[in-house]
């Protein structure tokens, strides 16, 4: 027999909502992520015992009809602030609590306090003037069985290593990752559920099949050659000289391009470009055609913008925040011949005035 919910029953039926004492209870604060005292208000409540009494008869004596009174009286917060603050203290140390599942290739998920928050029932029994809680078990296995899923399973990406033509590892392009496929049941939220209930930290390696990658090796043929001294990008392949262009690299001091060997890791046709100056004001620079990443967010693309620092190779006054500046027609050559794993290497010295006429 539930008594809080006859009570509450009882209340809703024959008192008015704007009437009703509101006991002090305990509410899940998402800002805080903790529980924090409810305030109680001072209203009309039922006296339910008369009541309590004949369903306890007619549960013993089924089929009877039993009458009874019901009466209302003017009431303080049914339920006071000591309690709904005892309990407020016991659900943050609930809180504190980890339930943590592991997918059996090395990635965990921890459940966040809202959503354990939401596993909780809160119970005002008015007429023995005392809260509980009781944390449902099929609130979890609903949460756990969509959640886990979409946070556990992985899919298998193959790595991909990139080598010269002697066959030689370089670097690796892509890293590989197994792929995960859980495999869940509701066994999982009841131990996880079992675990709070006494107070204990969960984690758990869940049944999960796991699919091994494997590592392809690439024939890195291209290579690019950006050269701030000359403000030139060459283009070898195989160490043949294919190509050179005019660039205009970043701007000596904190946008300077980046020196050092990487490799092209990202390609975008078109892009938003979002950022900072260096004095801190923001820009933008919509649809940026033909985006080759190769450190960060240092790229080789279109500059509309900048054909002048382009053509002059002047980086000292019309350098960019740390990109590689290019014609279009130049950036999209590298765009369709470059592939990811393209070795970029970033060499010389940013001039402080233009380079050509």
């Amino acid at each position: 027999r539930d008594d809080s919910a006859l009570d509450s029953y009882l209340l809703h039926k024959f008192i008015r909502e704007k009437d009703r004492a509101v006991p002090y209870s305990a509410v899940f604060d998402k800002d805080s992520e903790s529980y924090k005292v409810e305030d109680g208000i001072p209203g009309r409540t039922i006296e339910t015992m008369s009541v309590r009494e004949a369903v306890k008869k007619l549960i013993a004596h089924p089929g009877k009809t039993v009458k009874v009174s019901v009466t209302s009286r003017r009431t303080d917060a049914p339920i006071k602030l000591d309690a709904a603050q005892k309990l407020v203290d016991d659900l943050n140390k609930l809180l504190e609590k980890k339930i943590t599942f592991n997918n059996g290739d090395g990635k965990d998920f921890t459940v966040p306090k809202e959503a354990i928050a939401s596993w909780i029932s809160i119970k005002a029994d008015t007429t023995r003037r005392k809260l509980s809680y009781t944390i449902d078990t099929d609130k979890a296995d609903y949460y756990l069985s969509q959640v886990l899923p979409k946070e556990l399973n992985q899919q298998k990406i193959n790595q991909e290593d990139a080598v010269n033509k002697e066959g030689k590892f370089i670097f690796t392009t892509l890293k590989g990752s197994n792929g995960v496929e859980i495999s869940y049941s509701d066994s999982i939220a009841k131990k996880a559920v079992e675990s709070l209930r006494n107070g204990n930290d969960f984690k758990m390696s869940v049944p999960s099949k796991i699919t091994k990658f494997t590592v392809e090796k690439k024939l890195v043929e291209m290579r690019i050659v950006v050269d701030k001294t000359t403000q030139t990008a060459s283009v070898y392949r195989n160490d043949e000289l294919v190509k050179t262009f005019p660039v205009c690299t970043g701007k000596r001091g904190a946008d300077d391009s980046a020196s050092g060997t990487f490799f092209i890791y990202l390609r975008y046709a078109s892009q938003d470009m979002r950022g900072r100056n260096g004095d801190g004001s923001p820009y933008f620079s919509p649809g940026v055609r033909w985006v080759s990443y190769y450190h960060g967010g240092e790229g080789f693309h279109t500059a509309s913008w900048n054909y002048k620092g382009i053509a002059t190779g002047d980086a000292a006054n019309h350098g960019s925040h740390g990109c590689i500046n290019m014609y279009e027609q130049d950036a999209r050559w590298i765009f369709e011949n470059c592939p990811r794993g393209t070795i970029v290497q970033i060499v010389g010295t940013t001039p402080d005035g233009p380079v050509r006429e």
